[in-house]
């Protein structure tokens, strides 16, 4: 022993020889710095897309709006993007270049051989729709940065303390106000605790951390709009998701505004959650403001309570194309769905284009470069993580949890179910509540490949528990420091 600290947490806690010996982490870290840099170089300042566009309006105006939580607009002013667009990209993608050296410290933690940690971490680091979607002025590289920071707040540390589930807590609230569907996962972690055998003062902890950001936000929602709330058209969102299959047959209790929404064309020629959220000839334009919105969101529970079926199977069908390769996609705009680079930096091409207009919806001059520009069209095509990746990534998980669980070497799978369920949990949330959209599956790429290496490491050495006449056992480095460590 040399005394030399420990590079990245080393699971023996040994010092390393040589920094060299983290080189899969260089590779990585240096294809993902290249294929950013290229992107930088090509699209000036940023994609921009219709939510982009919709995001910067938020934050012009510094009002929270009515249809999502106003937290990635937030962002975009407090990176200083009114000053300059660019700023957003730059800084989504240094968080996820930081969110690869800490996934890497993790693995390593738990006895992950470097090539190992390395290649769980190639897709977050290489994948082309990754990186154009970082590019772009969209929440999805700020969800993935807060919700990935919850979790790794409960596992990296050797000792998680009430401060640290605080902080997690924090992160997560955060990331509910970048996209709402962040707070359910609230449950998931306290699910996790509980495994964990967590002390009560760690749950109250987390919750009091995720509460803190949400209420002081419910307040400025109230200041602005007069009512507690994140935001107000949930009911547009859950009636555009049900809309398309609904049946009112069977359907007793409808008001006669929710009646008028009835309809009786066939659910196949229907239009999609788009259509009915957001298009000037969609009936939910007869119901606008709060409390159409109420009416909308009724007359949605009401059929779906009745006829549960068709919207399980809607739910199913839209979750498949994320992990099943030539899965039917239904009712969506597939252009729409791409989130590529485009060919030019004039013309839109599903809808992405360079960035136009500042944050004030000035005018500004988009620079497009003909040359990296065109390699990442090129890059694109190859390098995209395929569905059949995550179908099997999500295989190894499940098998390697149900081994452990005939097994009784349940202690260090609770690690990778935590970060394996919320990986596939939000896919399931966002296909139940919305449709198929590429962008709901954004986290796979991070989540998926770590959380199937700590499945396969946490079957490979966890021990059984030790019988309750046996001494304490000292807790082993390379396990889960919630689940390891007894917090009585």
């Amino acid at each position: 022993m040399t005394g030399r600290p420990a590079l990245l947490g080393s699971p023996n806690g040994a010092p390393l020889r040589s920094f060299l010996t983290e080189w899969p982490l260089l590779v990585v870290l240096g294809a993902a710095l290249t294929v950013r840099t290229i992107a930088v170089a090509a699209y000036r300042p940023a994609l921009l897309s219709p939510d982009g566009t919709s995001y910067l309006v938020i934050a012009d105006r510094l009002i929270p709006g009515i249809h999502r939580p106003a937290g990635y607009s937030l962002f975009l002013r407090g990176i200083g993007a009114g000053h300059d667009l660019i700023a957003a990209p730059l800084v989504q993608h240094a968080m996820v270049l930081a969110l690869i050296v800490a996934l890497y410290a993790l693995l390593r933690r738990r006895a992950a051989a470097p090539w190992l940690a390395g290649l769980a971490l190639v897709p977050l680091a290489i994948d082309a729709r990754q990186v154009a979607i970082e590019h772009m002025i969209l929440s999805e590289a700020l969800f993935l940065t807060l919700v990935l920071a919850a979790l790794l707040l409960l596992t990296l540390p050797r000792q998680v303390s009430p401060a640290t589930c605080a902080a997690a807590g924090l992160a997560l609230g955060l990331a509910g106000l970048v996209r709402s569907t962040g707070l359910p996962l609230l449950a998931v972690l306290v699910l996790f605790l509980v495994v964990a055998r967590a002390r009560w003062v760690l749950h109250l902890a987390l919750v009091a951390g995720l509460v803190l950001p949400v209420g002081a936000y419910a307040l400025w929602y109230l200041s602005e709009h007069g009512v507690v709330a994140l935001s107000q058209y949930d009911g547009h969102f859950l009636y555009g998701r049900v809309a398309g299959f609904a049946d009112c047959r069977g359907v007793d209790d409808l008001t006669p505004q929710e009646a008028t929404l009835c309809e009786t064309t066939d659910a196949g020629v229907r239009g999609n959650a788009t259509y009915y959220v957001w298009a000037a000839d969609s009936p939910a334009q007869d119901f606008r403001g709060v409390r159409g919105d109420a009416v909308l969101g009724s007359f949605a529970r009401k059929v779906l309570l009745a006829h549960p079926g068709p919207w399980v199977r809607a739910t199913v069908r839209d979750t498949l194309p994320y992990f099943v390769p030539g899965a039917p996609i239904e009712g969506t705009y597939l252009c729409d769905m791409s989130y590529r680079f485009p060919p030019s930096g004039v013309d839109a091409d599903c809808f992405v284009y360079v960035a136009n207009q500042d944050l004030s919806a000035n005018s500004t001059t988009p620079e497009y470069a003909e040359g990296p520009g065109g390699f990442l069209q090129g890059y694109q095509k190859f390098l995209t993580t395929p569905p059949l990746v995550f179908g099997l990534l999500t295989l190894v998980v499940a098998a390697c949890s149900v081994v452990a669980l005939v097994r009784r070497r349940w202690r260090g799978q609770a690690e990778a179910l935590l970060f394996g369920v919320i990986a596939v949990g939000l896919v399931v949330l966002a296909s139940a509540t919305t449709m198929y959209d590429v962008r709901y599956g954004f986290q796979l790429v991070a989540m998926l490949p770590v959380a199937a290496v700590l499945a396969v490491l946490a079957l490979r050495t966890d021990r059984p528990a030790p019988a309750p006449d046996d001494p304490a056992e000292e807790p082993v480095e390379q396990t889960a420091s919630l689940v390891a460590v007894r917090t009585s």
